[in-house]
């Protein structure tokens, strides 16, 4: 049996130029290009604009040839606009979104592959990505009451279970292990007069984008003695896609032979042609150049006019702007739902600007539904009659002990370039070594000191400019008693131990507001193992409860505070005010782990006996935060957090190092014990962008790595002396 129950939604990798360019095509290389579409489609329901953004960003593409992987993106946004250039022969392309559970409610897996072939000519593909996990829906019959009580439904493979509780409807998720080819499902409950019940059995061969609805039914004797029977019967639905949703990435806008993020230094009347590309995968609906001055140099009798709308313009205003310099072509490809628009600013515009910097705004929209998506990019044009021109740097290419500084060489035959800086109000300069790349000079500056203002200029033989141009380097910010030496006991809460001076200066906390509840402290200052000082934290996962009623709690501790206790579960605010941009974290660690004796059907990774895994990981986020939601939080804590941490199954949300705020990121697993006594490791940060400062930071600390899962055994880790390296 087949039914339609299947929601599409469609991510959009921009399509290709279509514009024709003679005079300055570009050169792509190869013997053509891919230019690509993905659909994911989604079973369930119309997917949410937020979770199709996060497929957006997330969604991995594989380009392989006859000898193996060729390209990688991840993200919609780094797939090129131009497309990709690949020689004659024969590939494979394949996208991968979503995550990728054992056995979920809400997660879900797809997967698309198509074999293509690069003949001297483009290809166009439309890649489906389709759900890659099994699924499984529990329905009963009306009158099951007459027959069961308390019942649950249980469906299972050797990695990963779902128990479904009385009428849940819930559809789960399952990847299926290579391992297993069936899935397993046992019915349990009390008959009417408390004797237990159990039926299994097995769904055998499984097919990922499957539907298996799980019908329990129950039949009355016909007889007047009572009783009855239940049946189990199984219904295969194959997945089947219904409806569309569009989700488009906003116009790119980029320079044809130089990139339109950096400024275009050159002698009045000698920049020549300046050639701007925008494309999207939509039909573009404004295309807007801003200029303070655009009146004069257009001439369109306008006097307060500073910006013209391409696509919305008067048509009787074209040929006017065609004279002026300004000349633009726009296509639409509607079978591809594909725009492009080259702007030219031609020499008899550019050689008009006088001496100075010139920013020409370019604004570029479309529709995504009802969401306006717009980018911007600037084109500047720095002139000057000097032989060599400074340019100023840009404060996210500044960090705290070194940055890159860049000039301009306006005529070829000028000699002596250098740069040379110093620290703002001192007399004496240093020399910087310079690399020179056609008429670019650039110059690394290292061993800077931090949050120092630094005064920096590009000369030559004669000249020496009349300004000069400045930067301040980063702070080397640290964190707050990341020695671990001052704890307190908070005596208005069970005296609950806390890494801080006192009440109001707390900047690290931990689950021991949770586990106090039932008298205990799993994270504690100790002096048993510790680096310098008097003290280390000692981070002790272990059982915290009476007899049987309790939980397994990880010992940690993390920057942020700890906000509420949900039940047995724990709501978490993470993060802290932070402005730099560290290298990475060192410290000292004494891991001495157990082996696992509680585990998850939520967890595959690790399983009761294998031995427990510590981890530590620091993150820097931008400036958004996410409300914790919860009127159990106390009203004299902030409900507001860079990230919300919630370990309720029910309502779980954890923290995800590919989330839209994560600006770098690095993390350190301990698998086994460490030797002797501590010691010392370095976390690596990588940078997923340095365009963007940061303005929080986030350390989390846990003797048991899948402690938000309740998973884990009785280890211990000391923390002792952290510090960021600049």
């Amino acid at each position: 049996m087949k039914k339609s129950n299947i929601i599409l939604s469609a991510l959009v990798l921009a399509s290709g130029c279509f514009v024709g360019c003679t005079d300055d095509a570009e050169n792509f290389g190869g013997d053509g290009r891919l230019f690509l579409n993905t659909t994911v489609s989604s079973d369930i329901k119309v997917v949410s604009r937020a979770s199709a953004d996060e497929l957006n960003e997330n969604v991995i593409i594989f380009i392989s040839g006859e000898k193996g992987l060729l390209h990688k993106f991840k993200g919609l946004n780094q797939y090129p606009v131009e497309g990709v250039a690949l020689a004659g022969g024969s590939y494979v392309v394949e996208a991968w979104a979503g995550d990728s559970v054992s056995a979920s409610w809400d997660a879900r897996y797809y997967k698309g592959r198509e074999a293509f072939a690069i003949t001297g000519a483009d290809v166009n593909i439309n890649l489906q990505c389709k759900v890659a996990n099994v699924l499984a829906q529990v329905k009963y019959g009306s009158n099951i009451g007459e027959a069961l009580k308390d019942y649950t439904m249980t469906v299972s493979h050797s990695r990963g279970s779902l128990t479904f509780e009385g009428r849940d409807e819930r559809i789960g998720s399952f990847m299926m292990p290579s391992t297993s080819t069936g899935l397993h499902w046992k019915l349990e409950g009390k008959d009417l007069s408390g004797k237990p019940y159990v039926k299994e059995g097995d769904i055998e061969n499984v097919q990922p984008a499957h539907l298996y609805n799980l019908n329990i039914g129950y039949t009355p004797a016909e007889s007047d003695n009572g009783g009855g029977y239940l049946t189990v019967e199984i219904d295969e639905t194959e997945i089947l896609i219904n409806t569309v949703v569009t989700i488009v990435a906003p116009p790119k806008i980029q320079g044809y032979g130089f990139d339109i993020t950096k400024p275009v230094t050159a002698e009045p009347g000698e920049v020549g042609k300046k050639s701007v590309y925008v494309s999207a995968a939509a039909e573009l609906t404004s295309v807007i150049i801003e200029y303070d001055d655009l009146n004069t140099l257009l001439g369109l009798g306008d006097p307060t006019a500073t910006d013209i709308d391409l696509l919305r313009m008067d048509e009787n205003l074209k040929p006017m702007l065609q004279e002026k310099g300004l000349v633009f072509t726009h296509e639409y490809d509607a079978e591809n739902d594909a725009s492009t628009m080259k702007i030219s600013f031609e020499e008899r515009l550019t050689n008009t600007l006088v001496d100075g910097v010139h920013n020409f705004t370019i604004k570029a929209s479309i529709m995504d539904g009802e969401t306006e998506k717009t980018s911007s990019a600037v084109l500047t044009l720095n002139l000057s009659g000097d032989p060599v021109t400074t340019i100023q740097v840009d404060p996210t290419d500044v960090w705290a002990t070194h940055t890159i500084l860049t000039g301009r060489i306006n005529k070829p035959e000028t000699t002596g370039v250098a740069l040379r800086y110093r620290e703002a109000g001192s007399t004496e300069w240093t020399s910087a070594e310079i690399a020179v790349s056609g008429n670019e000079v650039t110059a690394e500056l290292t061993g800077l000191k931090p949050a120092t203002r630094y005064e920096y200029s590009v000369i030559s033989d004669g000249f020496e400019p009349q300004t000069s141009f400045y930067f301040t380097t980063e702070s080397a910010l640290q964190l707050p008693n990341s020695s671990f030496e001052l704890w307190f006991e908070d005596s208005s809460e069970k005296n609950v131990v806390i890494p801080a001076e006192n009440a109001g200066s707390i900047y690290w906390d931990s689950g021991n507001h949770g586990s106090i509840t039932m008298g205990k402290n799993i994270t504690v200052n100790s002096d048993e193992y510790k680096h310098s000082g008097n003290y280390s934290a000692k981070l002790s996962s272990q059982f915290v409860g009476i007899g049987t009623i309790g939980r397994f709690a990880a010992g940690n501790i993390f920057t942020g505070r700890y906000l509420a206790t949900d039940g047995m579960d724990g709501i978490l605010g993470w993060g802290r005010p932070f402005n730099s941009r560290p290298k990475a974290l060192k410290g000292y660690v004494k891991y001495i782990p157990a082996t696992v004796n509680y585990e998850s059907s939520d967890v595959s990774a690790i399983k009761k006996g294998d031995m427990d895994q510590g981890i530590i990981y620091v993150a820097l986020l931008d400036n958004s935060l996410t409300n914790a939601n919860s009127s159990k939080i106390d009203a004299s804590l902030p409900k507001d957090w860079p990230v919300i941490v919630k370990t309720k199954k029910a309502d779980r949300t954890l923290f995800n190092s590919n989330d839209k705020n994560v600006i770098a990121y690095g993390e350190m697993v301990f698998t086994s014990a460490t030797a002797g006594d501590m010691i010392e490791i370095r976390i690596p940060l990588d940078y997923v962008t340095t365009t963007k400062i940061p303005a929080n930071v986030m350390v989390v600390c846990s003797a048991s790595k899948y402690g938000d899962y309740f998973v884990g055994g009785p280890s211990v880790m000391y923390i002792d002396d952290l510090e960021f390296e600049y």
